[in-house]
């Protein structure tokens, strides 16, 4: 998607439209019945740091495990705001489900899969996980899965378990495999706040 000259470096696209037109015109973006402008300005934050996150920098670590960080923090990032925005659209992550456009998360799971050792990256996340296992354990037998619950559980993995960067032995898997995830992660958020602010051209013109 591409920026607008008019837009907020590192916000979501269309975010000056936005600015403009809240609080009164946020009943008419689709966004939750509850969502206040608070939640979405949290949203923007989160989105924000995200984009902003450039890489990690560590005094002793190699470059290739310095870069696996990077690539594991930069998910975590994403899917905070991920997840806010979620909350501003009062989805759950299955509900995401059926705003991904056909064929889109086929793409993303034959990029996962032209990755070299991902079966060992994300088999390595799968030891680290309770609840979000089975949806690591579908795409390990091949099956077609909602990226944003494989990056919920990389994501869960890393922060409250003890996946790292050669967990498994994964070849170098772990930045190639998190920056696909990223990427979907980005296009989603993109494509949902652009969706709702568009709303305002038809429904409620600016003034």
């Amino acid at each position: 998607m591409k920026i607008k000259a008019t837009d907020k470096v590192n916000y979501p696209p269309r975010w000056k439209d936005y600015e403009a037109n809240v609080p009164s015109g946020l009943p008419h973006m689709g966004f939750g019945k509850d969502t206040t402008v608070g939640d979405v300005n949290r949203f923007g934050a989160r989105y924000r740091a995200a984009k902003s996150f450039k890489h990690a920098d560590f005094a002793v670590l190699s470059d290739s495990t310095a870069h696996g960080y990077t690539a594991l923090i930069k998910l975590q990032l994403c899917y905070s705001a991920f997840e806010h925005l979620l909350g501003c659209l009062g989805w759950s992550q299955k509900d995401s489900e059926g705003a991904i456009p056909a064929g889109e998360q086929d793409r993303v799971m034959e990029k996962l899969r032209g990755i070299e050792g991902h079966e060992k990256f994300f088999g390595a996340a799968a030891d680290h996980l309770g609840g979000d296992k089975g949806f690591v354990e579908d795409y390990l037998a091949g099956k077609s899965v909602n990226p944003a619950a494989l990056a919920g559980a990389i994501r869960h993995a890393f922060a409250h378990g003890k996946l790292t960067p050669g967990a498994g032995g994964n070849d170098g898997a772990c930045p190639g495999c998190c920056f696909v995830l990223v990427k979907f992660l980005g296009v989603f958020m993109d494509r949902e706040f652009v969706a709702r602010v568009s709303k305002l051209d038809s429904s409620y013109p600016p003034e």
